[in-house]
């Protein structure tokens, strides 16, 4: 394969782009760092459903929860070995800039893309955020209820699957392949911006990227679409990374405003401690980025870095 051309195989990954409709049935002040920690209280509110169908004792979960929540390793030694431990087959898109205060009957739009073997666990997820919002977004605040779902059935154009009252089983959104994708795009610009939309926590060697560079986030998103398409699509689509991340190298940064910002305090036993991660937007030029472009486009679709599943390390591509 040359480096230059966008992976043939990319035409057997698909996925899917649904957006939850949820009405709100409370008053509810939903902060930006809510909609970046949704992993506990959806993985609450799914061992909520199967407590209540009295399927749940200390050693069962049911095989949807596994495969949505805790999916398990590649039976293959080389696989686990490049790709370790695999991420959900999902990443909500979460853009803290929706939070604000919601008042009954209001409604905030999630924005989830399933991939390949997730595709199936749509009903599941939806099903989970049926119970999550009978218990309340955030710590038994902000109660709502999904009244709706939409797939993208065309760039820009949203189109209605499944209402407030229908079955979740057997729901029937639009597919597309990566391979599409990448190919509406007619024309790939030699100077585009990427712009952190959440922040990403990116860790290397047991540090925070406390100095972003591109070329020290661009092996983040490598790894996170070859893992997300080794994972879940079946497809291995690198032998070896590291003339992607030559090439990426080359890519010409001009003006950075890439940063790192702590936007959330945990208690620890030394005291607080920060989390936080990369923000800000940095300008790529280069005749190199038609080559890596791919992958760019397709981590902006998936997230990268720690909680990237659950909406954090979203990012944008503009030109």
């Amino acid at each position: 394969m040359s480096f230059q051309e966008t992976p043939q195989e990319l035409t057997k990954v698909e996925f899917a782009r649904i957006f939850f409709r949820l009405e709100f049935q409370e008053t509810f002040d939903l902060r930006g760092e809510t909609l970046l920690r949704l992993r506990r209280d959806l993985i609450q509110a799914a061992f909520g459903i199967f407590s209540d169908r009295g399927m749940f004792c200390n050693s069962f979960t049911p095989e949807w929860f596994q495969k949505l929540f805790d999916p398990q390793p590649s039976p293959d030694p080389e696989g686990r070995r490049r790709h370790r431990k695999p991420s959900p087959p999902f990443a909500i898109l979460s853009n803290p800039q929706d939070a604000g205060l919601f008042e009954p009957g209001d409604h905030l739009d999630m924005e989830v893309v399933f991939w390949g073997d997730g595709i199936s666990l749509i009903g599941d997820f939806l099903t989970t955020l049926q119970s999550l919002g009978r218990q309340g977004i955030c710590k038994g605040q902000g109660v709502f209820t999904p009244v709706s779902a939409f797939t993208l059935a065309a760039p820009g154009q949203r189109q209605e699957f499944w209402r407030e009252g229908e079955k979740v089983r057997m729901l029937t959104p639009s597919l597309f392949s990566a391979a599409w994708e990448l190919d509406r795009i007619n024309l790939i610009p030699d100077t585009l911006s990427l712009q952190f939309v959440s922040p990403a926590r990116l860790i290397s060697g047991a540090k925070p990227l406390f100095k972003p560079t591109f070329a020290r986030i661009f092996p983040f998103v490598l790894r996170r679409v070859t893992s997300m398409l080794f994972s879940h699509c079946d497809f291995e689509v690198l032998n070896d990374p590291q003339e992607l991340i030559a090439l990426a190298a080359r890519v010409e940064e001009g003006e950075s405003r890439l940063t790192w910002k702590d936007w959330r305090f945990l208690e620890a036993d030394s005291g607080m401690v920060d989390l936080g991660g990369v923000v800000g937007t940095t300008r790529l030029s280069g005749e190199t980025l038609r080559s890596i472009y791919w992958v760019l486009h397709l981590g902006a679709l998936m997230n990268i870095g720690k909680g990237a599943s659950f909406g954090a390390g979203h990012y944008r591509l503009t030109w």
